[in-house]
């Protein structure tokens, strides 16, 4: 395979947040993929029994040292995003997020302006409510859907994508 051709994203768990464990998983999974350097390193989810700023300079020092070209997080909310970055040398480049009109909680519209507004990505994930698209119909999908003779799952992708700076991560078994 071509390496430049692929971007490689993946995640440090919240129970590994601190600077040693970061730096261990962060090795351990390019390691394990068998590469050279992570394209994103994500902490997966805050944690706030590890200071977010011993996290950080783990993952400064992965982005010095080369093995990690960006960094990104998992579901902060603002401040999180704010205290995070206060700590960082590197832009922190993406926010993915629950997006999903399926979700028991809406989805967190201030940090995405937020985010929008500081030029950080949004990664959309569970667009497709994890299979409720074909469980639970909301009319105004299936209205769309036919008025624009695409899919369900089509005019879902294109009302995230449709936002700046928002990209969709989804998975399906079926061909939409």
């Amino acid at each position: 395979y071509n390496r430049k051709k692929m971007f490689i994203t993946t995640k440090v768990y919240k129970t590994n947040l601190h600077y040693e464990d970061v730096i261990k998983s962060a090795k351990a999974s390019i390691e394990r993929m068998r590469i050279e350097y992570i394209d994103i390193y994500l902490i997966h989810s805050s944690n706030p029994e590890i200071p977010i700023q011993e996290t950080m300079k783990a993952l400064n020092q992965l982005v010095e040292i080369g093995l990690v070209k960006n960094i990104g997080v998992c579901n902060f909310s603002i401040e999180e995003l704010k205290e995070a970055q206060k700590y960082s040398k590197c832009k922190i480049v993406v926010d993915q997020m629950k997006y999903s009109l399926w979700t028991k909680t809406p989805p967190d519209i201030k940090t995405m302006e937020y985010c929008q507004k500081n030029d950080i990505m949004i990664t959309a994930y569970k667009v497709l409510g994890r299979g409720k698209i074909n469980e639970e119909k909301i009319q105004l999908i299936i209205d769309l859907a036919k008025k624009y003779e695409k899919t369900e799952a089509q005019v879902m992708i294109n009302w995230v994508i449709s936002k700046k700076n928002t990209v969709a991560l989804f998975a399906s078994k079926n061909i939409f």
